[in-house]
């Protein structure tokens, strides 16, 4: 198996590589866990045969052997172009949100494979002309979203990103101080990689804020795939309001918010208003529902408008409050309620 080209995500635990082997190559997407020791493979998309293959092959033979299976030529939309891929002609280049991979050749998209692909779909190629084995032909333009899409990811990636962060956080941070005051700490949470991320807490009157910043510079995967407006949801901050007296353990609470942005790009998934998560702000509370800024007006930041940025507050609750919203028909009478009444602030540890 011969590895022609390999990428890692900029900012997602994906990576994708392209290999030939068995007269044939392949687009691979995989997964990395937690801990970045260990790839799974999400997809396997077909790109091209290397040989003629007629009726007499068998995928199945070959699958059996370990080896990546060709395709019959009569189901190639170029059955004539059998040439190798070169490392030279080959680009590999990410979506915003670093899980969607596509392969340029020579300037050309010749495979994409979305991060929701799986048995049943594996991507869209360039060169196949059937919807076999989960293999859909890559539409050719004018019809080819991917190929829009994807360039403008080249452009996005190929910013100085050292700027847009210097911008971001300079933008963000003094329109909390204009709110908020003088920033009470500030930490970088991104331990020394990129993509840049800091957390800052502030002072004002009885309470402390906190706040994430520069998550909101890269859309969230997934969101495109349950909401016709994504573009309005798809990027987040988060906030955390509670009344200083309350015996809150700071480091801890910050230290999950620093976590918590990251997972959607472990997993491919998203955070948007109503929904929970795992946040022990104190052992009565140990777990947060998220309240979208749209709804819960307490910061209505111009900064993170103008970006397309969505606030989300995170309101602790209770094991019997949780429960209610973790139901296929979840109720969230009470979350409202207690939101119109007290905004945005834990005002107190009751249950």
């Amino acid at each position: 198996m011969n590895s022609i080209l390999f990428s890692e995500s900029p900012i997602a635990h994906f990576t994708a590589e392209v290999l030939t082997e068995n007269d044939c190559s392949y687009f691979y997407l995989y997964r990395m866990d937690t801990d970045r020791e260990k790839i799974v493979t999400m997809a396997a998309c077909w790109i091209k045969n290397h040989v003629f293959v007629d009726d007499s092959y068998s995928c199945a033979d070959d699958m059996d052997k370990g080896k990546q299976p060709k395709i019959n030529t009569k189901y190639c939309r170029y059955p004539e172009d059998l040439s190798l891929l070169a490392e030279e002609d080959l680009e590999i280049v990410w979506g915003k949100e670093g899980c969607l991979a596509g392969l340029f050749c020579r300037e050309e998209l010749i495979c994409a494979i979305p991060y929701w692909a799986d048995s049943s779909f594996s991507g869209y190629s360039k060169y196949s002309d059937t919807e076999a084995m989960g293999l859909y032909p890559l539409p050719l333009q004018p019809g080819n979203a991917m190929f829009p899409r994807l360039q403008e990811s080249r452009r996005f990636w190929a910013q100085d990103f050292s700027q847009v962060w210097q911008n971001y956080q300079q933008g963000f941070l003094e329109e909390l101080e204009n709110q908020f005051g003088k920033v009470a700490a500030y930490y970088a949470i991104d331990g020394g990689q990129f993509p840049p991320k800091g957390l800052a807490v502030f002072q004002k009157e009885k309470y402390r804020y906190a706040f994430t910043i520069g998550v909101g510079m890269f859309p969230q995967p997934s969101v495109e795939l349950h909401r016709e407006d994504y573009e309005n949801y798809e990027k987040i901050e988060l906030g955390f309001c509670w009344k200083e007296d309350l015996p809150l353990e700071e480091t801890k609470v910050l230290s999950q918010m620093s976590s918590i942005v990251t997972m959607p790009w472990m997993h491919a998934a998203f955070f948007s208003h109503h929904h929970t998560i795992d946040f022990n702000s104190d052992p009565a509370h140990p777990y947060a529902v998220f309240l979208s800024d749209r709804e819960a007006v307490q910061l209505n930041s111009s900064f993170l408008r103008r970006n397309q940025v969505d606030l989300l507050w995170l309101m602790p609750l209770g094991k019997e409050s949780y429960h209610k919203l973790a139901t296929e028909s979840p109720d969230y009478s009470e979350v409202d309620q207690r939101m119109a009444k007290q905004g945005i602030r834990l005002e107190s540890l009751e249950r």
